[in-house]
Parts: C-alpha cells; structure tokens; sequence
C-alpha cells in the first residue's frame, strides 16, 4: 500500500529527480596518485560497505615508512526520520570513531565533529531539504 506523507513538504513543481550515473557499487572506482613531493600513494575506493547510501574509503601510504598507513572510512545514511515533532527544515549529524590502531579523546572527536557540521551547514541549504 503506497500512502503519502502529507506532512512532507514536496519540492517545487518543477523539480526534477535526480540522476546518478551507473551504480557506485558494481563499478569500484579505484584511483592512485603519487605526489612528486611526498613521494605517497593515495587509493581511493567507493561502494565498499553495503548497508548504507554511500561509502568511500581513501588510504594514504608512505613508502618511506614501510608500517605508515592512513584509511579513512566514510559511510552516509539517510535521510533518516527525526525523533520527536515533526520539522520542516533537514537536519545534518557527523559521528566520528575511533579506529583499531590510533585511540583519540571523546573530547577531540566531539571537536572535530563540530567542525565539520559546520563547514557542512556552510555548504548544504538544509532548509531546501524537507
């Protein structure tokens, strides 16, 4: 049964959906750079978790430090509903974890989620989003 939300406001008349290219996940896209200066090797991946809308995956690797390594996972969920009342304008979380190998303080990775809402909210106009 296909009911409508009738609180969601819809977008403009003339809207048009988007279109994405072919799917992310059946063609991993998989680039490397090197850099002349820092002689590292950048690899970046897409589709690699399953469950979720969106996934990159970006590892940075010193040839020069054998065991140095940087992986920075990336997942996007939503839109996902709001608890409580219902509200016009779309609202944009950022959770960071720790990893297996390098622990940070609850502190720093509240500060950094704080600022990446920010430059997020700078660039998104949330209130275009029901």
């Amino acid at each position: 049964m296909n009911v409508q939300d009738r609180r969601r406001l819809l977008g403009p008349p003339n809207a048009k959906p988007i279109a994405f290219s072919p799917s992310i996940g059946e063609r991993n896209v998989s680039e490397t750079k090197e850099s002349k200066n820092l002689e590292q090797q950048v690899t970046f991946n897409t589709g690699l978790i399953e469950n979720c809308n969106g996934s990159s995956l970006v590892e940075v690797i010193d040839p020069k430090l054998s065991r140095h390594q940087t992986s920075l996972i990336t997942s996007v969920y939503g839109p996902r509903a709001i608890k409580g009342s219902f509200t016009s304008q779309a609202n944009m979380t950022i959770q960071l974890k720790n990893g297996s190998v390098e622990k940070y303080n609850t502190s720093e990775l509240k500060e950094i989620s704080t600022f990446l809402t920010g430059v997020f909210n700078s660039v998104v106009n949330l209130s275009r989003y029901p």
